[in-house]
């Protein structure tokens, strides 16, 4: 894969699923070849990762799965193709087992980069904290973009810019 990385939320309900489904859809429109993952044992995102990429999703969890096979699955499909997507499950730091299992977890397994999705509803300058929470609490952990969602009005996205500085 020319490019890979994770999507993932502080909370679920933050919109992981609407950002995974527009970049599959504007990726696949784009001629590229994407293959989604799912992060945990999901059985709905994956048909609508399908839809949207033409590819079927596959489905990483390390509470049924072994690290060797999860990495074996994520070469096996992703080598065919030019983007690899992750979705991440709930919080970046929930897994089956406390951490075990969690979207940070499976980053760090795979070396992917993650992508933050912040529900930046009704904040301003708490959205800088939540982003540089995640990589001050496990550093090990690649975080290269902020996607905020919710943002309703562009006095709204001023003010988060200002908070950014």
């Amino acid at each position: 894969m020319n490019s890979q990385f994770l999507l993932a939320a502080a909370h679920s309900g933050a919109g992981k699923t609407t950002v995974m489904l527009g970049l599959l859809r504007a990726l696949q429109r784009m001629g590229l070849r994407v293959q989604p993952f799912k992060c945990g044992p999901d059985y709905i995102d994956p048909i609508h990762h399908r839809t949207a990429a033409g590819t079927n999703s596959i489905n990483l969890d390390r509470f049924m799965m072994s690290d060797a096979h999860i990495r074996q699955l994520y070469n096996q499909y992703g080598s065919a193709a030019d983007v690899g997507i992750t979705e991440g499950v709930m919080g970046l730091f929930d897994g089956a087992k406390k951490r075990e299992g969690s979207s940070a977890d499976i980053a760090r397994l795979l070396g992917l980069p993650v992508i933050l999705i912040l529900d930046a509803n009704a904040m301003a300058y708490s959205a800088k904290s939540s982003a540089e929470k995640p990589t001050k609490n496990r550093p090990r952990e690649k975080r290269e973009r902020r996607w905020r969602q919710f943002v309703g009005s562009g006095r709204r996205r001023a003010s988060l810019r200002k908070a950014r500085a």
